[in-house]
């Protein structure tokens, strides 16, 4: 159907479409970049998480403690969840 002009309408709008997508990807590699450099804050969040065996609970960054924290206190309620499932008498129903 090349006479049609929907075509073309269809077309201008999947490329326009396409060129927006094309630009948050070049946005989105650059963000990556950037955040990935020495200042970057991925970078220095990876380098706190690589450094925790050479510094220790004291003085390790407080992300890291509470995020520890967090899962020590999840992984508790998922045994204890898990225990009071097995040791609770079955339902008669």
């Amino acid at each position: 159907m090349p006479n049609n002009p929907n075509n073309h309408a269809q077309t201008t709008r999947n490329a326009s479409a396409g060129d927006r997508r094309g630009k948050r990807l070049v946005a989105l590699r650059v963000w990556w970049s950037t955040t990935w450099q020495e200042d970057g804050i991925l970078h220095r969040r990876w380098e706190e998480l690589r450094l925790v065996r050479e510094h220790g609970w004291h003085d390790m960054a407080n992300w890291i403690k509470a995020t520890l924290a967090l899962l020590g206190v999840c992984a508790a309620i998922i045994l204890m969840d898990t225990a009071a499932a097995s040791l609770a008498p079955p339902s008669t129903s």
